[in-house]
C-alpha cells in the first residue's frame, strides 16, 4: 500500500544527541589547547594513557603498530579470569584510570588534571 509510513524510527533522545556532540568533541581532543598543555606539563601523560588505552584493546587483534608487547603481557597474567571481552577490558580500563587518579605524585596530578580537562571540554566550559 502505497502512502503508508515506513517502520517508525525512534527519535534521538536529548541525551543522546548530546552523547553525539560529546563525542564529536572528543575526536579531535588530541589537539585542544587544554590537551596539549597537560602533555607539556606532564611528559609522562601520553604513557600513563597508552598503557590505560592498551588495556581496551584485544591482544589477538593485529595491526596496532604502535602497541608494544607490555599489554600482550599484561593480558596474559590475566587469563584465568576467561576468554576476553570489551565489557571486561573496559571495566580493567576504567579501574586503572581511577587507581591511575588516586595515586600520589605525577601520575595522580595528571590523570586527575586530563580528567578534568576533557570533564570541561565535554561540559562545554572554558579549560
Amino acid at each position: 500500500m502505497a502512502g503508508l509510513p515506513g517502520p517508525a524510527s525512534k527519535p534521538e533522545s536529548k541525551s543522546e544527541h548530546t552523547t553525539i556532540e560529546q563525542a564529536d568533541t572528543l575526536a579531535h581532543f588530541d589537539k585542544h589547547p587544554a590537551y596539549i598543555q597537560l602533555l607539556q606539563q606532564y611528559p609522562s601523560l601520553r604513557s600513563y594513557l597508552r598503557t590505560i588505552y592498551d588495556a581496551t584493546v584485544d591482544p589477538q587483534q593485529g595491526g596496532l603498530e604502535e602497541r608494544d608487547s607490555s599489554a600482550d603481557r599484561r593480558w596474559e597474567q590475566r587469563q584465568h579470569r576467561g576468554k576476553w571481552s570489551q565489557e571486561k577490558a573496559d571495566k580493567t580500563a576504567l579501574a586503572m584510570l581511577q587507581s591511575a587518579k588516586a595515586r600520589d605524585g605525577e601520575e595522580g596530578n595528571a590523570i586527575t588534571a586530563f580528567v578534568s580537562a576533557v570533564n570541561e571540554v565535554i561540559s562545554g566550559q572554558k579549560v
